[in-house]
């Protein structure tokens, strides 16, 4: 078995650790916060740590008054000054699988140095050197990746991602929410086995995945599983806004992956209807998809905080994009060109 296989199918056991390690810590981070109760946070992250920091600035700017910022942690290398007064008064969370990505550890070691801010990292490796700089540390190494490409790592992470939204703003639907699709987590994607295995047999050159909110951000990880372990070019866009322009490149060789809410039923269904003229091959993933005609479906775990499911939408395509590599010949773990974590040169020093 495939180390990216052998991730993907037991990271269950993985979300049921960090589960656990948020309920026995969940006083200590709550203190945390109210030692530092500022309503600003920015969020930094390198590749797919850059993508999740998406779903954690969404996840924050939805909270009683507060804001998120999503900054790339090699922007923020380039020319950390110009995020001096963004980075005041905040408090800043580093999500790095590693802890030792060079763009991410130059960052907060420079934040500590010069501003008065307070890091809080999320990592999934012990004595990392981004853990050393933190003020407070969620270390999740049961959920470190030895495969390249990120799988059971991202899924912890995001999940670790609302945990922090939940203690913080004593959100404790999401808690619940959060809780209860990690243990259906198994059931859920042994129970979806069939469906994955059909898609994953079909004629498809793109992959196109369509979520909002909170879900974005996991989106873009979900578009980039297939770019990453199945070698097919793989893009997020908000639901509605595929329409903007995107949507004239979709055809009858186009995977679309749409995650959809509950609730709000007439404009997804015309947002369906309008896939479904294109001819592409969908799949909707929704609490309640029967209301969706001719298309593939997924049903998800019921949840009142949309954010949680997407657990269960990043397991979906990272099968679909494992069992796409598999049955095409493609070895996922040796993704051409691709290291699991990017450790760059010191410049050279001028005469």
């Amino acid at each position: 078995m495939y180390k990216t296989e052998q991730e993907i199918n037991e990271q269950h056991i993985a979300l049921l650790q960090t589960k656990t390690w948020f309920a026995q810590n969940r006083s200590s981070l709550a203190a945390f916060f109210a030692a530092n109760p500022s309503q600003r946070f920015v969020i930094l992250g390198s590749g797919s740590g850059y993508m999740l920091a998406k779903s954690a600035a969404a996840a924050f700017s939805l909270q009683n008054g507060s804001v998120g910022y999503a900054v790339s942690g090699g922007d923020f290398m380039l020319d950390p000054e110009k995020y001096r007064d963004l980075c005041s008064d905040a408090i800043v969370i580093a999500l790095s699988r590693s802890g030792l990505t060079t763009e991410m550890v130059r960052s907060v070691d420079y934040i500590k140095k010069h501003f008065a801010t307070k890091v809080l990292a999320v990592t999934a490796k012990e004595g990392s050197n981004l853990n050393h700089l933190a003020d407070y540390v969620v270390c999740l190494p049961w959920a470190y990746d030895y495969s390249v490409c990120q799988t059971r790592t991202v899924t912890n992470l995001y999940a670790a991602i609302l945990y922090l939204a939940a203690i913080r703003f004593e959100k404790d639907s999401l808690w619940a929410d959060l809780c209860s699709v990690i243990d259906a987590n198994q059931a859920f994607r042994q129970g979806i086995a069939p469906v994955t295995d059909i898609l994953a047999s079909l004629d498809f050159s793109d992959v196109v995945v369509l979520a909002d909110g909170p879900v974005a951000g996991i989106g873009e990880e979900a578009a980039l599983a297939f770019t990453e372990i199945s070698k097919i070019s793989g893009k997020q866009f908000n639901v509605l806004d595929f329409r903007h322009g995107p949507i004239v490149l979709c055809s009858k060789k186009t995977l679309v992956l749409a995650l959809l809410r509950s609730g709000e039923n007439f404009y997804q269904k015309e947002m369906v209807r309008d896939l479904k003229a294109r001819g592409c091959i969908l799949c909707v993933a929704a609490q309640d998809p029967s209301q969706y005609s001719d298309v593939y479906q997924i049903v998800l775990p019921p949840v009142k905080n949309h954010a949680a499911n997407g657990i269960a939408f990043i397991n979906l395509a990272q099968l679909i994009a494992l069992k796409k590599a598999l049955n095409t010949g493609i070895n996922p773990d040796i993704p051409a060109g691709l290291d699991a974590y990017i450790s760059l040169k010191e410049p050279a020093m001028q005469a």
